[in-house]
């Protein structure tokens, strides 16, 4: 399942800082690909990703405020892993996860692969536990795939439904709560 697909808007739902609601949502924005040394990214919020479909991985880079990429390249998902396997996101303080278990769950009768990690070490007295789930992303968001899915903690979010081409594929427990 491609993460990066004409169509697709995921929903997410977050607090602020003074305890309100965000609701959010994001999709590709593939009427202008960035060309960087002749690698072409779609932007999607405040990052560029591009999609090796052969190696399962999603790559990023982030924005600056002159609307230009900043810092190289980053690995932002890795669906080819497997339990026992570890990864780094570079964009997290703690950047070693480990999966700690690969399931693969029927969800609106598609098959998707469910990788449940773990951060190696703890940060601050606490370890995050990310979900990602192959063709949608992390169950924190998008765009955020090294937290784990809090609604009621600051900063952090969770994607609370994922359309392709209006077809609901994903719906998180909360989300006929917050809404789609």
């Amino acid at each position: 399942h491609k993460l990066l697909d004409t169509g697709k808007v995921w929903y997410t739902v977050q607090i602020g800082e003074f305890g309100d609601v965000i609701p959010e949502n994001m999709t590709i924005d593939y009427d202008n690909p960035y060309n960087a040394n002749d690698t072409i990214y779609y932007k999607i919020g405040s990052i560029i990703l591009r999609e090796d479909t052969i190696e399962k991985k999603v790559y990023s880079r982030f924005f600056s405020n002159w609307d230009e990429p900043s810092g190289p390249e980053e690995l932002l998902y890795n669906f080819s892993l497997e339990a026992g396997d570890s990864v780094c996101l570079e964009e997290y303080p703690n950047c070693w996860y480990y999966v700690d278990s690969v399931k693969h769950i029927e969800i609106f009768e598609t098959f998707r692969k469910i990788l449940y990690l773990r951060s190696k070490e703890n940060v601050g007295g606490y370890y995050f536990y990310p979900v990602w789930v192959e063709g949608i992303g992390s169950l924190a968001g998008v765009h955020i795939p090294g937290s784990e899915p809090q609604i009621f903690i600051w900063g952090v979010g969770e994607l609370t439904c994922c359309y392709l081409k209006n077809n609901l594929i994903y719906q998180s427990d909360n989300g006929a709560q917050w809404g789609c």
